[in-house]
């Protein structure tokens, strides 16, 4: 028993033993892994420091690397600014390698080599190719004096230009153009380029040009000539009494033309109309520089057919025109121009008339007077059966005047008065005393003819008459 107490005494000395150590171990552990923490911790907040202090530093570099690239593009920029200027050039001449004009404000020959390098764009920057210039274009160009280079060409901002116009007018004395009402001055530089694309004088401009203008500064500096005028030559006129009208805008007497007209070149529409002619319309064209000979040899004379409404009841009658003697029935035609007409009846006196026939048509209604009526008057006046104071009144009366207005239903209708047209309804007239053949006529309505005797006997002065629809 002694021996296993001993035993027992040495194994639990060995466990105590054991545990103490192994709480001690345990303890060791703790603090091993708190020290570990605290490291890392003091580890990462220096390596943050560290990398904040690099940041910070390459940051500095690169704002002192901005702040100098900025100024050293200010210190380049300005230096290009100091080395350039920018002319305002007339050109002459222009290719791919070379340009000759001339300096407006300097007032100088500009004459240069270009490469491909150049900026070639029109005022507002858009790009196109160099051989769109052309003779007589302002430009703008940017220029190197020290290095003799051209940096581009633009055309000007400041450019004022008319493409394709006509009506321009030229003052050599006063050196201005007039265009559209406006006055320029142009100067001895100023280019006149004709349609060939050579230069000629300025006194070779004329209104009926098609030019295109550039001006800057209300200074003309170049004229082109796109469409050279025509011209008109009027041939073998049987008369001088007419007109010409071209395009419906431009009226010219034939009185008034002593040498060819003047046209612009192309197409033309002209409406000649001459007294005893058929007017005559006609469409040209006409090249530039052309004269387009125009023979009127072959108008057409206009006639006047003459429509009789003689009111004689059965009588025979005859109708005098000119010359010629026109039984009833028989076609009146005649030039148009002025006549002596008369209607001779049996047991009428005779109806004389002068007119001056320039319509297609002209109706005759005279106001046929028994020679009965007559006599008995004559007789009346030669017995003295008519008073002194009657005979006054009867003058009087005859010698006065009335304003009448003659009216239709429908209106519309055309009014002649003694085979003369006047107007259409409603008319107003003033007529003297006496009596007057009336004729009303109107498209789809019967001719209505009647007399109105003004004798101072009634105060009327309104007649209205009631048209027939015609039957078809």
């Amino acid at each position: 028993m002694r021996l296993i107490d001993i035993l027992y005494e040495k194994v639990k000395i060995r466990l105590y033993t054991k545990a103490r150590k192994g709480e001690r171990v345990r303890k060791n552990n703790k603090r091993f892994v708190r020290n570990v923490i605290i490291i890392s911790i003091v580890g990462l907040i220096t390596l943050m420091v560290v990398l904040f202090v690099v940041l910070q530093s390459y940051l500095g570099k690169q704002n002192n690397q901005g702040v100098y690239s900025e100024n050293q593009d200010k210190q380049v920029l300005a230096q290009t600014v100091e080395l350039s200027e920018t002319l305002s050039i007339l050109i002459e001449k222009i290719s791919d390698t070379h340009i000759l004009g001339h300096d407006i404000h300097n007032n100088e020959v500009f004459s240069q080599a270009i490469d491909k390098t150049v900026k070639v764009s029109d005022a507002y920057g858009n790009i196109f190719p160099i051989n769109q210039l052309k003779s007589g274009d302002l430009v703008e160009i940017s220029y190197q004096k020290q290095k003799d280079k051209v940096i581009s060409v633009s055309k000007s901002s400041s450019l004022h230009s008319w493409n394709k116009v006509s009506g321009v007018t030229v003052d050599q004395e006063n050196k201005t153009v007039n265009i559209a009402g406006t006055i320029y001055e142009y100067k001895k530089e100023t280019m006149i380029i004709d349609s060939e694309g050579k230069l000629v004088d300025i006194s070779k401009i004329g209104p009926f040009d098609i030019v295109s203008i550039q001006a800057m500064d209300n200074i003309i500096w170049s004229i082109t000539i796109d469409k050279a005028s025509a011209s008109l030559n009027l041939m073998d006129l049987p008369t001088h009494n007419g007109q010409i009208e071209i395009d419906n805008s431009r009226l010219l007497m034939f009185k008034d033309v002593t040498e060819p007209i003047k046209l612009t070149s192309g197409k033309h529409k002209l409406v000649i109309k001459m007294k005893g002619y058929i007017s005559l319309v006609k469409e040209i064209e006409v090249g530039e520089n052309e004269v387009y000979e125009l023979s009127l040899k072959d108008a057409e004379i206009a006639y006047t057919t003459i429509k009789p409404y003689i009111s004689v009841g059965d009588a025979q009658y005859t109708i005098t025109v000119g010359n010629k003697v026109y039984e009833p029935n028989q076609e009146i035609k005649v030039p148009q121009g002025p006549y002596r007409v008369e209607v001779n009846a049996e047991g009428y006196k005779k109806w004389i008339k002068n007119v001056n026939l320039n319509d297609f048509e002209w109706i005759l209604k005279p106001l046929m007077i028994p020679i009965e009526e007559e006599t008995e008057e004559n007789t009346e006046e030669l017995t003295g059966q008519t008073s002194t104071n009657d005979s006054s009144t009867n003058n009087e009366a005859l010698n006065s005047s009335r304003t009448v207005t003659i009216n239709s239903e429908p209106t519309g209708a055309n009014v002649y008065i003694d085979g003369a047209h006047k107007g259409v309804t409603p008319y107003t007239v003033t007529l003297n005393n006496g009596t007057y053949g009336i004729l009303l006529e109107q498209s789809g309505y019967d001719v209505y003819s009647t007399n109105i005797l003004l004798d101072g006997s009634n105060d009327q002065t309104s007649y209205l008459y009631k048209l027939i629809p015609r039957e078809e």
